[in-house]
């Protein structure tokens, strides 16, 4: 948790904190919403199987907007996003700037995983200690308080780079599984700021009592908070069938043999290389950001997924972690090197590979 000053009012040095804060909670749902969702046997997937897996995947497409929205607005007021080091996300974890403490585990999908998600995305009607702190607080109710203290602190600041020096704002739509998201947005100015956060928080909690997500109607698609509550009114009704996979795979209390070790090493390896190059982008100007390695961790993710764990009756799971040591191109490669023939086989692995800058032959 960031020690902040304690003015009275906002500054510039406590906004950019925050707004810091910002990218690394959106940066943290993304592994922790796709492992729910990989987690999912979608094999002969019945419809409530299929209805609850879109919920989710749709929900973790759009913090990838989110992430990406955020680092617009701290870009437009002179910061500097960061996203890896003590930034990248690690479960077991505590959601940052939330209290009481919520505690994320990576782990299979679940009623009470659901639940998480469900208090992640807390609207505010919806919280019983919701109030209207909006100074500079080392801790909020809930995301939407968060957002709204932070818009305060930008109407209380009001310092925006000029156009000359506002050159990284980026631009991408979002897709995934053939649904096209929101464009982002670039950050100018005020107001064009407040709209940014608008769309952080509609289409995580929702706007008042409504479900819809105000921002794209067009898409019919429903807030976060509503789209993990019919992901958990639809499991309570129909099996939806989930891999046994290993809960917080990066806990010490696990312990994995040279092959299992060398996969999730190599996963590792191209969850590091892709945060980085997110955060070099990021600083970068430019107004696209290069995703390929996102759309192909996935079918790793489902790879590794398909591997047991011993004789646990487990299956292992990708462990998201950023590893220092493996952020150059020598150590993926080396990574990669090390992978068993048939793992290198893999068409999924070789794509990701790829994708990294890594000699498949």
């Amino acid at each position: 948790m960031r020690v902040l000053t304690q003015p009275a009012t906002w500054t510039l040095a406590d906004l950019q904190s925050h707004l810091q804060g910002a990218i690394e909670l959106e940066l943290g749902t993304i592994p922790l919403y796709l492992q729910a969702y990989y987690s999912i046997n979608t094999t002969n997937a019945s419809s409530a199987t299929t209805a609850v897996a879109t919920a989710i995947v749709n929900v973790a497409s759009e913090e990838m907007l989110h992430l990406e929205l955020a680092c617009n607005v701290l870009n437009a007021i002179g910061g500097t996003p960061v996203l890896t080091g003590s930034a990248a996300p690690t479960y077991p974890s505590v959601l940052g700037y939330i209290q009481p403490p919520l505690t994320l585990n990576l782990q299979t999908l679940s009623f009470a995983q659901l639940g998480t998600f469900l208090q992640i995305e807390l609207p505010n009607w919806l919280d019983p200690f919701f109030d209207t702190d909006t100074g500079p607080e080392n801790a909020y109710d809930s995301i939407g308080e968060f957002y709204d203290a932070i818009e305060t602190g930008l109407n209380e600041v009001n310092q925006f780079l000029p156009a000359s020096e506002n050159t990284k704002q980026k631009t991408n739509n979002f897709s995934f599984d053939g649904t096209t998201y929101l464009d982002s947005v670039p950050v100018t100015d005020l107001q064009s700021a407040v709209n940014a956060l608008t769309t952080i928080v509609e289409q995580g909690e929702g706007t008042s009592q409504t479900d819809d997500d105000q921002p794209s109607p067009e898409q019919g698609m429903l807030a976060h908070f509503y789209a993990f509550q019919s992901a958990l009114d639809t499991m309570s009704g129909n099996l939806v069938p989930v891999y046994p996979i290993v809960p917080n795979p990066a806990s010490p209390s696990w312990t994995y043999d040279e092959q299992d070790g060398n996969l999730l090493t190599f996963f590792d390896g191209c969850f590091t290389y892709f945060i980085q190059s997110l955060e070099t982008q990021f600083n970068t100007a430019g107004s696209s950001l290069s995703l390929d390695p996102m759309w192909d961790l996935g079918g790793a993710v489902s790879y590794i997924m398909s591997q047991p764990y011993g004789d646990t009756g487990l299956v292992l799971a990708p462990r998201w972690l950023f590893t220092a040591s493996l952020n150059n191109p020598t150590a993926l490669q080396n990574a990669w090197n090390a992978l068993t023939s048939a793992q290198q086989a893999n068409t999924n692995l070789q794509a990701l590979a790829k994708d990294c800058g890594v000699t498949v032959s």
